[in-house]
């Protein structure tokens, strides 16, 4: 079984409430009754006193007493629950509450037992008898004796108090459990509301909604991130998406001019418009040749991203992969008039050297394609204490700004034309990418149309 967020902290919250309340309950009673029952006992004992001393002042000497006063004291103590006995200094029997009316001291006994056994059925009270002596002027006038309800007893009126005291608790506890189940449910919006949002966007995003609802703010840290995660991830999915599409038509594209280039050149040789010729079947190998190299291209990035990079890393000088490079493109660099150089001293860097040189190439590649008559481009590199920084640098037309965080993303390209001339198969940036990540460096670019573009590899040493 499951419930849903706000109903678990509407109840947590009630839960809570309510442990709550009966624990101040328990403690309440605990301590409160506790307290009143030593109340009560130091309370017995002083009126015990009192009596005492009231009867005591009624000693007339020689073992005389004023009877009708004591009397009248003990009859009072008789309606407090109290019974009375007074004994003389030779043991005679003053006066005894029990014969002046026993029915009454007896129904009186098994009314307070009853009550308090109802009450209290663990305390095992019951009358006990106490008995204190009359010291008057230094002699021994008698013995008082008090039976009285022990070893604690509550009368009606400090009853009606406890109970009193314990509906108002059991009042507090409701509106405690009310306020409680209410600020839940308060607080349940709150949190759930922007979660029941991110669950709709999510689903949103799932059926390819990536802008179909706006997703409230909350002043909860945890949602608050989840709601820019939510909203990062559908952004990022939105710009997948768009990638996805445009790569279908990209791969479409791609295939498209070369197919159509050889159906048109074999059609027009079968159906004897044009003989075939050295030429003509030349143009049909280059067009097949490309046909091969983006398939080639899209094999290695394919098995790149899918089994990893291996490489067999060892120690090289990256200066010398890097004129290398230079040497296989000095004389398309030469017949096109742009200027390739190199800037930066000797580098021992630990990695595979083919695969960097790979990296360079397509870099390279890159610049001279984007790079007129009369441009440069430079390869630089720069070493530091953990680090190497290997640069290719043109000032050739540039990456619009807004193409550049997608620069790296297969078929992507900042130039719309696609011509064959400048088009390539739109996979070598993110084979670069590939390979330098796998490197454990990274790759930036930065450009200014017209002016500068630099590609920047950053590798550990």
């Amino acid at each position: 079984m499951t419930i849903n967020l706000k109903t678990r902290l509407v109840l947590s919250f009630s839960i809570l409430g309510l442990v709550s309340i009966v624990s101040i309950t328990i403690l309440v009673n605990f301590f409160l009754e506790r307290q009143f029952i030593q109340y009560t006992i130091r309370n017995q004992e002083q009126d015990n006193l009192e009596i005492v001393d009231r009867i005591g002042q009624q000693y007339l000497g020689n073992n005389l007493w004023k009877i009708d006063i004591i009397e009248d004291i003990g009859v009072r103590a008789l309606e407090e629950g109290k019974i009375v006995a007074l004994i003389d200094s030779r043991g005679i029997p003053v006066w005894d509450a029990r014969k002046h009316n026993s029915g009454l001291c007896q129904e009186m006994i098994q009314r307070m037992t009853k009550k308090m056994a109802e009450r209290y059925p663990s305390a095992e009270g019951g009358f006990i008898k106490k008995f204190y002596p009359l010291l008057l002027e230094g002699e021994r006038a008698g013995n008082i004796q008090i039976e009285h309800y022990g070893p604690f007893y509550f009368s009606d009126t400090e009853l009606f108090f406890i109970e009193r005291l314990n509906r108002i608790l059991l009042i507090l506890a409701s509106a405690i459990i009310i306020a409680s189940i209410i600020l839940g449910v308060a607080v349940a919006g709150r949190i759930s509301r922007p979660i029941a949002d991110i669950n709709a966007a999510a689903a949103d995003i799932g059926r390819g909604k990536y802008k179909a609802s706006a997703l409230r703010d909350s002043g909860i840290t945890e949602v608050k991130e989840l709601r820019s995660t939510i909203m990062t991830l559908a952004d990022s999915l939105e710009s997948k998406e768009k990638l996805r599409k445009q790569l279908t038509s990209d791969v479409a594209h791609e295939l498209r001019t070369p197919l159509a280039t050889l159906q048109s050149h074999l059609e027009a040789m079968i159906d004897g418009v044009w003989e075939p010729s050295v030429e003509r079947l030349s143009g049909c190998h280059e067009e097949m040749i490309r046909i091969a190299g983006l398939v080639n291209d899209m094999e290695t990035l394919a098995r790149y991203e899918a089994e990893g990079i291996s490489l067999r890393k060892e120690e090289f000088n990256l200066k010398d992969t890097a004129e290398k490079v230079l040497s296989l493109f000095q004389d398309q660099f030469r017949e096109k008039g742009i200027s390739l150089k190199i800037q930066g001293d000797n580098t021992i860097l630990t990695g595979d050297s083919d695969k960097l040189k790979q990296v360079l190439m397509n870099l390279v590649t890159n610049s001279f394609k984007h790079t007129q008559q009369g441009g440069v481009v430079k390869i630089g590199i720069e070493k530091n204490e953990s680090s190497v920084r290997l640069t290719v640098m043109d000032n050739g037309s540039g990456i619009p700004e807004e193409d550049l965080p997608f620069i790296f993303e297969r078929f992507y390209r900042a130039d719309r034309s696609r011509t064959r001339l400048t088009g390539g198969s739109g996979i070598g940036l993110t084979i670069v990418k590939e390979i330098v990540e796998a490197h454990g460096g990274n790759i930036e670019v930065r450009s200014v149309p017209g002016k500068e573009t630099v590609f920047t590899v950053t590798l550990s040493v």
